[in-house]
């Protein structure tokens, strides 16, 4: 263990604290003041080895999208913001109908359907959804 530069002014000041609280300083009120900033530096000094190592959480975001066309629509922090960009460009193109999801959950992906009475199609409106790498991973790539 390497004796950082808190560690060294922890133990100084200890030193005075003491000094003043039980020598001949004959000052308990700077004995306990500097007894106080003693344990601040030794707590700093502490820090970097009780640290636990910390793993970025994961983070999602939307694309939404028309893959048969090739237009993607936008990212979004929410599937239902990427959601509602495709409904509102469907309700252009299809004024009237009824727009219902489709989801997969294996593939994290839901697409737009829209229907009139009893049918219903696809309109290729797609919302996906994509964790963001914290880190690149050299393995991922073969």
């Amino acid at each position: 263990m390497t004796d950082s530069a808190d560690a060294r002014e922890a133990r100084r000041l200890a030193a005075m604290a003491h000094h003043f609280t039980y020598g001949d300083g004959a000052d308990p009120a700077a004995g306990a003041a500097l007894a106080a900033e003693a344990l601040v530096y030794a707590t700093l000094a502490l820090a970097p080895a009780q640290a636990l190592p910390v793993e970025a959480a994961p983070v999602t975001i939307y694309r939404a999208e028309h893959p048969d066309s090739g237009i993607t629509l936008g990212h979004y922090g929410t599937a239902a913001a990427a959601r509602a960009h495709c409904e509102a460009m469907a309700r252009r193109e299809i004024p009237g109908a009824s727009l219902d999801w489709i989801e997969d959950e294996e593939d994290g992906t839901a697409e737009l359907a829209a229907a009139f009475g009893e049918d219903e199609r696809a309109t290729g409106y797609v919302v996906t959804a994509l964790e963001l790498a914290s880190e690149y991973d050299e393995e991922a790539d073969e």
